[in-house]
């Protein structure tokens, strides 16, 4: 079984990076009612001639423990998980950029206020909801190239309990 951690940004480093909504980092004030903190993560999604791509995800909650069957990687971008909704979501990766073994799995719970942007190449399950219903935006590639490609386990794994 592949236990919880917390999300942080040092945690998650080595997969990408974490999108803080409520981290004050450089926040810029434009006006009495708007703020703005820029650059927080950096989309690639333009390698042999892609696009960036804004995707709608609507999750249904699951219940720990969660068994998955496989997990999937875009090898030419990132790939960003906003929430949309501010309720915590499990976010599954992988610590090898080869086909993943079960037991280097690594799973995250966001607090509801962050989101996630892999690097390109990183092995990672879709986002589990775990309260509620949620919307989570997914920023990603279209175009020529790769693509997004799946890899089964040949037993579901297990996450959380």
């Amino acid at each position: 079984m592949i236990s919880i951690e917390q999300l942080t940004a040092e945690k998650f480093a080595p997969f990408g990076d974490v999108i803080d909504y409520e981290d004050p980092h450089d926040a810029v004030f434009l006006d009495d009612t708007t703020d703005i903190v820029s650059d927080v993560a950096c989309i690639d999604a333009t390698s042999r001639k892609g696009r960036a791509q804004v995707d709608i995800l609507r999750l249904t909650p699951q219940a720990l423990p969660v068994t998955i069957a496989s997990v999937l990687r875009n090898q030419d971008a990132t790939t960003a998980f906003l929430p949309v909704m501010f309720y915590p979501f499990l976010t599954i990766v992988s610590e090898s950029h080869q086909p993943p073994e079960s037991k280097l799995l690594r799973a995250f719970m966001t607090n509801g206020q962050q989101g996630v942007n892999l690097k390109a190449g990183v092995w990672h399950h879709r986002p589990i909801a775990m309260k509620r219903r949620i919307k989570i935006l997914q920023l990603s590639r279209n175009g020529q190239g790769e693509g997004a490609c799946a890899v089964p386990f040949k037993a579901g794994v297990l996450i959380g309990g």
